[in-house]
């Protein structure tokens, strides 16, 4: 990668971000049309959950491993860049695919796969930043 560490950065989170995104969009359409009518919304989710882990740990892997020359902390302000961008898009589809406010959103999550999905969107944002660490 070429060009000013704020512009390879940049690149490198919107890159992370739209692997992990479509990977958790297709995973999201098989959870709510081939899972959750038999185990229901949050069984769905928290089954879902160990699958979407190893996808972000997959992916963050292909991509630090391709990245030799870019140090942990360009690793983690990439991340964070994608963190912001995947809460940005969720709340945006979520607002237009089924008609809800973010806050109405938040407030309907349950209580156990909401937190859930909390660890794992750390564990997204961080894992890059984590995985380049091993490497060093």
């Amino acid at each position: 990668m070429t060009g000013f560490p704020i512009v390879r950065v940049t690149r490198m989170g919107v890159g992370y971000f739209v692997h992990v995104f479509i990977a958790g969009f297709l995973l999201g359409v098989i959870r709510t049309l081939w899972v959750e009518p038999y185990a229901g919304a949050v069984m769905a989710e928290l089954v879902e959950a160990p699958v979407m882990l190893l996808v972000i740990y997959a992916l963050a892997s292909l991509r630090v491993k391709r990245s030799t020359t870019v140090s942990a902390s360009q690793w983690l302000a990439a991340g964070g860049i994608a963190l912001a961008l995947l809460l940005i898009t969720e709340l945006a589809v979520v607002a237009w695919l089924r008609g809800l406010t973010p806050a109405q959103y938040i407030a309907g999550r349950d209580a156990l796969a909401g937190g859930v999905y909390v660890a794992l969107l750390v564990a997204f944002a961080l894992m890059p930043w984590f995985l380049r660490r091993r490497v060093a």
